[in-house]
């Protein structure tokens, strides 16, 4: 009944269904091998299926358990490898030197030694001889826990990072929302007005959502201004900084963790547009851009609200390519794979 109850907030469905398919299947060749004789790492390797199973279907957040889940899995199957006999573990090879060339980098002495052992079992079997040994089988196991720990290790970074950026953007939002409550209830105390000369000479008050004639320049426009002015300035910001959003998102990968950076770095990008458009605009109220004269109507006051919104850009892309590095670890593996394999 737990399960059912959290399953709304389950968006790993498909990453927990192929874990919870390679359980099954090394499931039934742990069965099959156990009718034959008890053996203690095949027992072992049983129970952390049997916690993996339970990691499945734990109520906890989902992102952790799918990551606990594999965790328990590559451990089973490390001890079935060093239960099976040495020919059912050179069967394994290619996915071994898949796993370790995904999450190792090509200097790596581990990366290396398994490939060394993988061309030698090659030649071996060819030859009818046996294509590993016990020394090659345990070198090439701690390349595989290894490059294991290297995965989880990736996913625990980006699990950080998506709690760090998370409660960040949820700050930003309680600032937000608490500056359009301020300003509602105290809309004069730091209004968004501007006091121009129109084309006779005579001074006006303009506001986000109004404009007053007779404006005095010697004295605040806080008279004129509304309590809705920063809360409709926050929403077109937030509009403006969701195109951008969607914007940036075109660009970023996908990955295949259990964490949704791209859905987090969104949630960012919104409360900072909603922040920086009435900040802009105050750095223009207060004459910090050089050059700028007073606004002069309420659109052009919402114009640079939509521009100032959008340029929250500029604090967000480091974020971004945080983001960015964190994901494209195993595409940078790839490159350097390809550069090496060129150069030879």
């Amino acid at each position: 009944m737990g399960v059912k109850r959290w399953k709304f907030l389950d968006t790993n469905r498909e990453l927990r269904a192929v874990t919870s398919a390679r359980v099954i299947d090394l499931a039934g060749r742990l069965q099959v091998k156990l009718k034959m004789g008890d053996n203690p790492l095949l027992t072992t390797s049983m129970q952390q299926l049997g916690k993996c199973q339970e990691a499945l279907e734990s109520i906890a957040p989902r992102g952790s358990s799918a990551a606990v889940a594999q965790i328990h899995f590559d451990a089973a199957f490390i001890l079935y490898l060093r239960a099976a006999d040495l020919h059912e573990s050179a069967s394994m090879m290619p996915a071994i030197l898949g796993t370790v060339r995904e999450n190792l980098p090509p200097g790596d002495l581990r990366r290396v030694a398994v490939e060394d052992i993988a061309n030698g079992a090659a030649a071996k079997s060819l030859r009818g001889d046996s294509p590993l040994t016990e020394s090659d089988r345990e070198t090439v196991l701690d390349a595989l826990a290894a490059a294991n720990q290297t995965r989880i290790d990736k996913s625990l970074r980006i699990r950080s990072f998506v709690r760090i950026v998370s409660v960040v953007g949820l700050l930003l939002t309680l600032v937000a929302i608490g500056v359009a409550i301020l300003t509602w209830r105290n809309p004069g105390q730091v209004p968004l007005c501007f006091v121009p000369r129109n084309e006779q000479g005579k001074y006006y008050t303009v506001c986000p959502l109004n404009a007053y004639p007779g404006g005095d320049p010697a004295a605040p426009a806080w008279l004129a201004a509304g309590p809705a002015d920063y809360l409709v300035v926050e929403i077109i910001g937030l509009v403006s900084a969701g195109l951008a959003a969607a914007t940036a998102l075109r660009q970023m990968r996908g990955s295949p963790t259990p964490y949704n950076v791209s859905l987090v770095l969104a949630g960012l990008k919104l409360p900072t547009g909603a922040l920086t458009a009435p900040a802009g605009l105050l750095f223009i109220h207060g004459g910090f851009v050089p050059g700028m004269p007073a606004l002069y109507s309420s659109a052009q006051i919402i114009a640079w609200a939509i521009v100032f919104g959008y340029a929250q850009q500029i604090l967000t892309r480091l974020v971004d390519n945080q983001a960015k590095s964190l994901l494209g670890h195993s595409k940078d593996a790839h490159k350097s794979e390809d550069e090496l394999a060129a150069l030879a």
